[in-house]
């Protein structure tokens, strides 16, 4: 990163969220960003000073002067962004000439917490059928923009769009405003045609009166791309007004899925969980009127766009999720097992597989693909347990089971318990949780890992009550099974199992003065991609656990 002149300005680097945020000067700032991770650049000028470009170069390509700026960075941390933030003294001349802007620069105009005035120059019956949805309506054709333009002559210093139906009368329309003193204006090539085209919102209100009074600016923040279950922040803390303050804000949801509730819809910064969508994702769209101390009103929109991700289903083998149902039943009865409580949060079960995971006896179902399969009880004592799989209907699994005792038994089994699934890291440090294991009667003896599925790693102690491992190096998003079993005191087992999620995601640190990627892609690995970890030990021995880190391979005056 480089300011030009060093005296001229700020520079604020932050990610989605604003978990990472940096200020440039000092130079010597330390920081990264992850790979194809969506960064806002900001430039501030100091006093005597004005924002005047950007040149970036590297993994992201940018010469322009949309200020902030969103850059996505490079998909390799071998390649560096160049940013250079270009000031100049407050003494530039006003524009000579109208700029030209296609509606996807406009649009990132309106998004910015810059205010920008839109004005549309079409007439008011042509304005009343659909239009931007911040834009005022002062016509060309008929003269109302050239008798009324010092309605806002307030505005003189801000950025101001022009746009009509095709583009044909806005480049006039905006040159009146540059012979006039305006120093920022644009006009909006193939004009709302375009706008349509490239899939902009536009809005079909009927204006009750001829020209409409200039308003305060609603800002509703840039759109944002979220993954269900996220919780979101819709930001109106870039709406301002000229002539007065903000006195209320009220967001409301105008397209998308309509289960999503505002945690306050008249707040600034009201918050909302991102629905479980069906595949290929929803768009959220929400609109912002702000009203003023003028009782003036401004109306902006966002839309939010939620991924989806098939998350797996929850297999429930008994009345009660994540409880063994101990059955205590006669010879000859008809035992009922019940996977009727699985479900799926965004899809449907699309299958049952019940088999016999361990006991002192061995019997068969009436059919191992039912919700609610049957047996007879064969004999007067003993115990069996059944494990349950269930699928969705996008082949995603989980497993439960349950205990069913026969007879007067003088032992309950022991009840394992793996723990929550876990999402992590490649290169971190993951610990296994048994501890949640109980004996109803006894206590648990024995605990053994077994990990069933996933890119093979090593437990720290296979039979710890909380081994740990190294998130192996992977190249894409993986899933680890792991299988406990528990023993009791008095021989009788139970298993469960865990399931780990390893994200390809690595942390690292990034040059202050350039984007300089230097994290290696196989961190917690070795040479040979195998993830590095401490050798097993035996039950009696201590555990013990490890990290990995990134270093900064230079550093760039």
């Amino acid at each position: 990163m480089t300011v030009s002149p060093a005296e001229g300005g700020v520079v604020e680097a932050a990610n989605f969220g604003r978990t990472n945020v940096k200020y440039y000067p000092p130079s010597t700032t330390e920081t990264c960003f992850s790979i194809n991770e969506i960064v806002d650049l900001a430039a501030t000028p100091n006093s005597g000073y004005k924002f005047s470009s950007w040149s970036i170069s590297g993994g992201t390509v940018y010469d322009g002067a949309i200020n902030p700026k969103k850059i996505t960075m490079p998909g390799s941390t071998s390649i560096s962004t160049h940013v250079i933030t270009n000031f100049t003294k407050d003494t530039a001349p006003v524009m000579s000439d109208a700029e030209a802007v296609t509606p996807v620069e406009a649009k990132a105009l309106i998004d910015s917490n810059n205010p920008v005035i839109v004005i549309d120059v079409r007439e008011s019956n042509d304005y009343d059928t659909g239009h931007i949805i911040c834009a005022q309506n002062y016509p060309w054709i008929s003269g109302k923009l050239s008798e009324m333009y010092t309605d806002f002559i307030a505005y003189q210093n801000n950025e101001i769009i022009i746009y009509d139906q095709d583009g044909t009368i806005s480049y006039e329309a905006a040159t009146l405003l540059v012979e006039n003193g305006f120093s920022a204006v644009y006009h909006m090539t193939g004009g709302l045609n375009n706008w349509q085209n490239d899939s902009y919102y536009k809005v079909n209100t009927d204006c009750n009166c001829e020209i409409c009074n200039i308003p305060p600016m609603a800002h509703s923040g840039a759109d944002q791309t979220v993954n269900e279950g996220d919780t979101v922040t819709l930001n109106a803390e870039g709406s301002s007004s000229v002539s007065g303050t903000i006195e209320t804000y009220q967001w409301e949801q105008f397209g998308g899925d309509q289960t999503v509730i505002l945690s306050n819809a008249t707040a600034a910064q009201p918050t909302f969980i991102a629905p479980y969508v069906q595949q290929g994702g929803d768009k959220l769209i929400f609109h912002l009127t702000v009203t003023d101390s003028n009782n003036n009103q401004d109306t902006d929109s966002v839309a939010i766009f939620v991924n989806w991700f098939n998350d797996p289903p929850e297999a429930d083998a008994g009345p009660n999720q994540n409880v063994k149902t101990d059955q205590n039943v006669e010879t000859g009865k008809t035992v009922v097992l019940d996977g009727s409580g699985s479900s799926d949060p965004e899809g449907t079960i699309a299958s049952y597989f019940w088999t016999i995971e361990a006991g002192t006896f061995g019997v068969e179902l009436s059919n191992n693909n039912a919700v609610m399969p049957e047996f007879t009880v064969p004999i007067t004592s003993g115990w069996i347990r059944f494990l349950l799989t269930v699928t969705d209907d996008n082949g995603k699994t989980d497993t439960d089971s349950v205990t069913i005792t026969i007879g007067a038994s003088t032992n309950t089994p022991p009840e394992a318990d793996a723990g929550a699934d876990q999402i992590t890291n490649k290169g971190e440090t993951v610990q296994l949780d048994a501890s949640g294991s109980i004996d109803p009667d006894g206590s648990v003896t024995k605990y053994h890992w077994e990990q069933i599925s996933g890119p093979e790693v090593k437990l720290s102690n296979s039979y710890a009550v909380l081994p740990t491992f190294y998130a192996p190096g992977i190249d894409e998003t993986s899933e680890l099974v792991f299988l406990l079993t528990v023993e009791d005191n008095n021989g009788v087992t139970d298993t469960d199992d865990v399931m780990v999620t390893v994200n390809n995601i690595t942390d690292c640190s990034w040059n202050a003065v350039e984007l300089d990627w230097n994290c290696p892609d196989n961190a917690g690995s070795d040479d040979d991609n195998t993830t590095v970890e401490p050798e097993e030990s035996d039950p009696e021995e201590t555990e013990s656990s490890g990290g990995s880190s990134c270093f900064i391979s230079s550093l760039f005056d």
